[in-house]
């Protein structure tokens, strides 16, 4: 089945910058430092001929997205950095261990309509065959409980499909590994926090 023009693939770069901004922006909405959070290991590819990754140490977070790194084999600190020069991976570690030492943070994100639950960003991924982009993010969940299904756009198409739902520490290592059919595929990146209750 061939897209249309309104429904052209995204490129695995966008994507990856997608979830990017959802993990800094959650990150830099912290208030409160738990022990044990911060400082925290990171990683960050520096400039040059190939990939180099240097380790630092992670020791604040400002509200704009900057924050203060500090380079343990150089005793160098350096203030001016911004989260988004951080290796994905590691801001998935980082947030994933907040959540680990406060679980009760969680609600401050969350919409008093959907009070005790979390921010659990989750990348949802489907054949581009099996309904559109435009799906909902409550129907997409069902779909994904309930899959493999048939395709709702080609009745004639018996094939069954199923609808992935990763973490993005899941997604940024499958594109990374050139093993996602991003000219296939959509994806959609939904907060399982936000979700009524009965959809998780």
């Amino acid at each position: 089945m061939r897209r249309t023009e309104k429904e052209k693939s995204t490129p695995p770069g966008e994507l990856l910058r997608q979830a990017e901004n959802q993990l800094v922006s959650a990150l830099c909405g912290i208030r409160e430092n738990s022990d044990g959070w911060l400082p925290h290991t990171v990683y960050v590819e520096e400039d040059g001929d190939c990939p180099v990754y240097t380790m630092y140490r992670l020791l604040d977070i400002r509200k704009d997205g900057g924050c203060t790194l500090y380079n343990p084999q150089t005793g160098e600190h350096f203030t001016s950095r911004h989260l988004r020069e951080i290796n994905i991976e590691w801001l998935v570690t980082l947030w994933e261990r907040y959540l680990e030492l406060c679980p009760e943070k969680r609600a401050a994100s969350v919409p008093e309509t959907c009070p005790g639950k979390g921010t659990d960003i989750r990348a949802f991924v489907w054949y581009c065959g099996l309904t559109g982009r435009n799906v909902s993010d409550d129907r997409l969940v069902r779909m994904w409980k309930e899959s493999p299904l048939r395709s709702t756009e080609d009745p004639e198409d018996e094939t069954l499909y199923e609808v992935e739902c990763l973490t993005l520490d899941e997604l940024a290592e499958r594109i990374n590994d050139d093993c996602f059919a991003y000219t296939e595929d959509y994806v959609r990146f939904i907060d399982m926090g936000h979700l009524q209750p009965g959809m998780e």
